[in-house]
């Protein structure tokens, strides 16, 4: 019986930390998309593509120290967090673009996104609601 404590507890920590690191894509309900691929948002948010849903592009990052915005760097654009912050340094540098914003948290992209007709974000998906529109990944 101890063996299977020790499993089930371990099991359900693991899928905790699953579910935790899972972030949605939204959008400013004025924006026509109902879906994103991941290659477009890895072209939003290195800068390459400006446009999306009829808006210009307003990409917005979570602050460095959500675990989301990890999840999302390593995912999406294939760098490590440090490698991105240097990308955009470079960018910059060099005049080729400026870093999306960023926010401290979930809830504080999504009010961003809810007035800014162009914007898109990653957020925790418990922050979702009418106020902004969650994009389907294709």
């Amino acid at each position: 019986m101890n063996i299977f404590y020790k499993t089930l507890v371990t099991f359900l920590a693991l899928a905790g930390l699953a579910l935790a690191g899972d972030f949605v894509v939204i959008v400013n309900p004025a924006n026509t998309a109902s879906s994103i691929s991941s290659a477009e948002l890895k072209r939003i948010y290195t800068g390459k593509m400006t446009q999306f849903g009829g808006q210009k592009a307003v990409p917005i990052n979570l602050g460095d120290a959500d675990p989301l915005y990890a999840e999302f760097v390593s995912s999406i654009t294939k760098m490590s967090p440090a490698d991105y912050k240097q990308f955009w340094v470079d960018a910059q540098i060099k005049g080729e673009g400026t870093a999306p914003m960023m926010q401290r948290n979930s809830a504080a992209a999504k009010m961003i996104v809810a007035t800014i007709p162009g914007a898109i974000a990653y957020v925790d998906a418990s922050v979702v609601d009418a106020t902004v529109k969650k994009l389907n990944m294709k």
